[in-house]
C-alpha cells in the first residue's frame, strides 16, 4: 500500500471516530472546555471547583448553550448554561463519597442542548484531577438533644378501714351504663332529703355525692334518661356491713343493688367512699404525661406529732452539739457534751436506768438513721424518758441526751435534739408521722436534631442511671419518657443529664428539679364566736349559674344571697364587698357574731354548719357540720374567719 493511500485511510478512520463521538466539522467550532481543582473544606470535606467555557476556534467567546451538565466520575453534580459575556459556567460540589486524598476524579462538562447558532449539542471535555494528598474528614452530623425533668410528691397512702371511717358521708361512683343519664341522690328513701341532682352523666363519668352523715343504712339514687324519664333506681348500703362495698378490694366493682337486692340498677363502679376520719380513693392522682413542675413541696404533717405513747423514735445523726437543740421540751430534755461529735460514732439508746436497750449500733455516720424501738427490748412502747449516749470510735463518751418520750411534752419531727434530728415518730394514738415522702421523677428526652442519635444515657446526679437508660436509638424528633422514684427527706435538687451519640461525636443536655420540705400550713382555731367567715366550695361536681343563700342564726331575716354563681369545686370562693370581703360578715348586718349555726343553701339544697366554736372551726379545714355536730363538711371549706 502506498503512503498516500495509508494517509487517506487514516483520516477516514479519524472521521468515523469523530462522528461516533458526536462531533462534526461544523460543531468543532463550539466546544466546552473544563478546568477543575480540588480543595479541603474542614466543614464538609473535599470540594471540587470547576469552570466550563465555550470558545470559538479563533479564541473568541462563542455562542452560548442553554444546557450544560457537569459530571464527577460519571455522576451529574450540577447543570447550567453558558451565558454572555464570557460564555462560562462555574460552580463547586463535594467530591464523590468514599474518596481519600490523592484519588483521581474525572470532571466532565457536556453540552446537552443545541447551541445558539443551531449547531447540535453533545460535545464534552474532561479534566482529570487528583484530590489534595491530605486528611480531610468532615465533622460528624450535628447531634442535638433535649431533656425536661419534673417531679411529683406521691400522696401518702391512707389505710382505709370502713368501720373506722364511719359515718360514711360521701359516695363516688362511675357510671357504667350505655346511655347518658341524670340522678337524684336521696339521703335515704325517695322523697327524703335531696342531696344532689346531677344531669348529663355520660358513660365513664364519675360523680360524687356528699352529705350522707346521719342517714339511714340504705340510700337511693333515682336514675333518669336524657328526656327525664325515670329508668330505675340504685341503692347503696353505707353502714360498712356490705362486704362488696367497704374496702379497697371493692374498687371498680359493680354497685347499685345494695346487697344483691333485686330490681335495682347495678350499673355503677365504686370510685370512692369518704367518712369523717378516713377516705377510700379508687382513682388516686397519677404523674402527669409530661413534667409540669420543676419544683415540688413536701408539706410536713400538722403538729402535734407525739400522741399517746412512743413505739419507735427515728433519729438522723447530724453531729453538732447540745447548743443546736431547738426543742428543750419545757426543760425536760437534758443534753451534755463531753467532747466534739465525730463523723462516725457508736450510739446506744436505753431507758433512763440503762436496763432496757432500744438501740445499739456502731459506725453511725453523719446522715445515718437510728431507730430507737421499744420492741428491741420486748416492750410495746418507750418509757417516759429515753437515754441516748454517743461514743467515739475509740470508746470515749461524747454526748449524753435524755429525751422525754411520754408525749406529755412536745416532740415533733424536725426537732433538733443535740446531735440528732427527729425524722419520724410511730405512736400508739398518732400512728406513723415522718419527714419526707416518696417523690416520682419524670425525665422526657427528645432528639431535637436532624440525625438519629444512639446510646442515649440518662443520669441523675443523686439517683444514678435512670431505669431504661441507655436508649439504643432515637430518630429525629423522637421523644422517650423515663421515670424513677426516691424517698426524699431533706431539701434536694437533682440534676439530670441526657447524652446521645452520633458517629464519633456526642451531645448532651441537662435539667433539674428541686424538692423542698415545708412546715405545715398555719391554722387558726376559733376560741370564742365566729364573727365573719370566707368559704370555698368543695362539693361534688361543678354547678353552673347557682344561687347560694347564707342565713346566720343571729340575723335570720337578713340572708346573704349570691346569684348567677358558677360553683367550681376546689376553686370558687364566695366573697363580696358588701360583706367586707368575706362570704358573710356579722358586722355588715350590725351584729357581732353569726350565732351557733349558719344555713347554706345551693339552689335550695341546704347544709348547716356550726359556728359557735364549741367544735373546731379552723381555717384551712372543712367547715364543721351542725349535724352530726363537728363532722367535716364535704361542701364548704373554711378559707378564713374572724372571731368575736
Amino acid at each position: 500500500m502506498n503512503i498516500a493511500n495509508q494517509k487517506n485511510k487514516f483520516f477516514q478512520m479519524l472521521l468515523v471516530v469523530a462522528i461516533s463521538m458526536g462531533w462534526s466539522a461544523s460543531s468543532q467550532a463550539h466546544h466546552p472546555e473544563i478546568v477543575a481543582s480540588a480543595d479541603c473544606d474542614t466543614g464538609s470535606g473535599f470540594v471540587i471547583n470547576y469552570t466550563a467555557t465555550s470558545w470559538q476556534t479563533d479564541g473568541e467567546p462563542g455562542s452560548g448553550n442553554p444546557k450544560i451538565k457537569i459530571f464527577f466520575n460519571g455522576v451529574v453534580v450540577g447543570s447550567g448554561a453558558f451565558v454572555a459575556p464570557d460564555y462560562s459556567f462555574s460552580g463547586s460540589a463535594p467530591a464523590p463519597a468514599g474518596l481519600v486524598g490523592g484519588d483521581l476524579v474525572r470532571v466532565k462538562a457536556k453540552a446537552v442542548a443545541k447551541w445558539d447558532n443551531d449547531n447540535p449539542g453533545g460535545q464534552k471535555r474532561v479534566d482529570r484531577i487528583h484530590l489534595p494528598d491530605e486528611e480531610c474528614n468532615p465533622p460528624d452530623p450535628e447531634c442535638s438533644i433535649g431533656i425536661e425533668k419534673g417531679c411529683r410528691v406521691v400522696p401518702e397512702p391512707q389505710p382505709f378501714v370502713c368501720k373506722d371511717a364511719k359515718p360514711i358521708n360521701a359516695l363516688s361512683m362511675t357510671w357504667d351504663g350505655d346511655e347518658t343519664v341524670g340522678i337524684k341522690a336521696w339521703k335515704g328513701p325517695v322523697n327524703s332529703t335531696l342531696l344532689a341532682e346531677i344531669d348529663n352523666i355520660v358513660p365513664g363519668q364519675t360523680v360524687t355525692v356528699s352529705g350522707y352523715a346521719g342517714s339511714p343504712n340504705d340510700v337511693i339514687w333515682e336514675i333518669f334518661d336524657a328526656d327525664d324519664n325515670k329508668i330505675g333506681e340504685s341503692t347503696y348500703h353505707i353502714s360498712c356491713s356490705d362486704q362488696g362495698m367497704n374496702g379497697p378490694e371493692d374498687c371498680e366493682t359493680k354497685q347499685g343493688d345494695g346487697r344483691d337486692k333485686a330490681g335495682f340498677l347495678n350499673d355503677w363502679l365504686l370510685d370512692g367512699l369518704a367518712g369523717t376520719k378516713a377516705a377510700l380513693d379508687c382513682s388516686p392522682e397519677s404523674l402527669p404525661d409530661s413534667p409540669s413542675v420543676s419544683s415540688c413541696e413536701i408539706v410536713s404533717p400538722p403538729t402535734p406529732h407525739c400522741n399517746g405513747k412512743v413505739k419507735v423514735l427515728s433519729l438522723r445523726y447530724v453531729g453538732g452539739s447540745c447548743d443546736d437543740t431547738t426543742n428543750t421540751q419545757e426543760g425536760k430534755l437534758k443534753c451534755e457534751d463531753y467532747g466534739s461529735l465525730e463523723d462516725s460514732v457508736t450510739v446506744i439508746a436505753t431507758d433512763k436506768k440503762g436496763d432496757k436497750t432500744f438501740f445499739n449500733g456502731d459506725n453511725i455516720s453523719i446522715g445515718n438513721i437510728v431507730d430507737v424501738e421499744a420492741a428491741n427490748a420486748n416492750k410495746k412502747e418507750l418509757e417516759a424518758e429515753t437515754l441516748l449516749q454517743i461514743y467515739a470510735a475509740s470508746g470515749g463518751l461524747l454526748q449524753s441526751l435524755t429525751i422525754h418520750t411520754s408525749c406529755s411534752k412536745a416532740l415533733n419531727i424536725g426537732d433538733r435534739l443535740g446531735g440528732f434530728e427527729v425524722v419520724s415518730l410511730d405512736t400508739t394514738n398518732g400512728g406513723l408521722v415522718q419527714i419526707g415522702a416518696d417523690v416520682e421523677y419524670q425525665y422526657v428526652i427528645e432528639n431535637t436534631g436532624l440525625v438519629t442519635i444512639s446510646n442515649v444515657t440518662v443520669m441523675d446526679d443523686k439517683l444514678g442511671a435512670i431505669p431504661g437508660s441507655p436508649i439504643a436509638t432515637m430518630l429525629p424528633g423522637a421523644i422517650v419518657e423515663l421515670g424513677a422514684t426516691a424517698f426524699i427527706d431533706s431539701d434536694t435538687t437533682n440534676t439530670a443529664e441526657a447524652t446521645g451519640h452520633v458517629g464519633g461525636g456526642s451531645c448532651s443536655a441537662s435539667d433539674e428539679a428541686t424538692v423542698k420540705l415545708v412546715p405545715p400550713p398555719e391554722s387558726t382555731l376559733c376560741t370564742t364566736k365566729v364573727k365573719a367567715t370566707t368559704l370555698k366550695y368543695i362539693g361534688s361536681g361543678d354547678i353552673q349559674n347557682a344561687t347560694v343563700e347564707i342565713v346566720a342564726d343571729k340575723f335570720k331575716s337578713q340572708p346573704v344571697v349570691y346569684t348567677g354563681i358558677d360553683l367550681v369545686s376546689g376553686t370558687t370562693i364566695l366573697s363580696s364587698a358588701e360583706q367586707n370581703g368575706y362570704s358573710i360578715d356579722a358586722t355588715a348586718q350590725g351584729m357581732v357574731e353569726l350565732g351557733a349555726k349558719v344555713k347554706i343553701r345551693i339552689n335550695g339544697v341546704e347544709e348547716v354548719i356550726h359556728t359557735s366554736c364549741s367544735v373546731d372551726y379552723e381555717s384551712g379545714f372543712p367547715a364543721p357540720l351542725d349535724k352530726p355536730k363537728g363532722f367535716p363538711s364535704s361542701t364548704w371549706f373554711v378559707e378564713d374567719f374572724t372571731q368575736k
